[in-house]
């Protein structure tokens, strides 16, 4: 009797801890979900890390892709959906975040690649600006397929950018040979 009712105790524990949400991890004091769901498929945290400029914490990033890449090209080049969150940890204005994120277009991609996105980048540098400024806690989420940039805040779709090519170079700006940060592409790629 004492032992059925042990288990029922740990049955009943075990079904309210599976109701709660799954977060994979918690970078800097934010739970990071396991799974995102985009491109009509659920994506799997790939890995999650801090961003920081001059010893300030600006962000925590999260990769969601399908699977485990072979290696960060075979993700850059594979057309597959993926997904870059940014939990923004600070006020961030439209335009640190646009001069960063065309910072990081310029240190990863050649002139000539570039040339043919520049339509695609003012306009994403256009979505950018009507965001405003980003408070601390805002949620950028960054979804890319072979031809398209969709960009959501705190979950409210703000637009899709579609210029193929623009998804390979804007990943490049974290997972390329000149990355944001270092140690956060390593973080993103799940070798912390």
């Amino acid at each position: 009797m004492i032992a059925r009712r042990c288990i029922l105790i740990l049955l009943s524990g075990l079904l309210v801890l599976s109701l709660r949400p799954a977060h994979a991890v918690e970078v800097a004091g934010v739970k990071v979900p396991e799974t995102v769901r985009f491109a009509g498929q659920d994506l799997r945290l790939l890995g999650s890390g801090l961003r920081t400029r001059f010893f300030f914490k600006v962000y925590v990033a999260s990769l969601y892709t399908p699977d485990r890449p072979a290696s960060v090209t075979t993700l850059i080049d594979s057309g597959s959906p993926c997904v870059i969150t940014l939990h923004l940890l600070r006020d961030v204005s439209a335009n640190k975040l646009t001069d960063a994120m065309a910072d990081g277009l310029r240190a990863n991609t050649a002139a000539a690649e570039l040339a043919p996105l520049r339509p695609g980048i003012e306009k994403l540098i256009a979505v950018m600006q009507e965001v405003g400024e980003a408070k601390t806690g805002t949620l950028v989420t960054l979804g890319f397929t072979p031809d398209s940039v969709n960009i959501a805040v705190n979950g409210t779709d703000r637009g899709r950018v579609a210029i193929p090519g623009l998804s390979r170079a804007m990943l490049r700006v974290w997972l390329g040979d000149h990355p944001v940060q270092e140690s956060l592409k390593r973080a993103l790629l799940g070798n912390n």
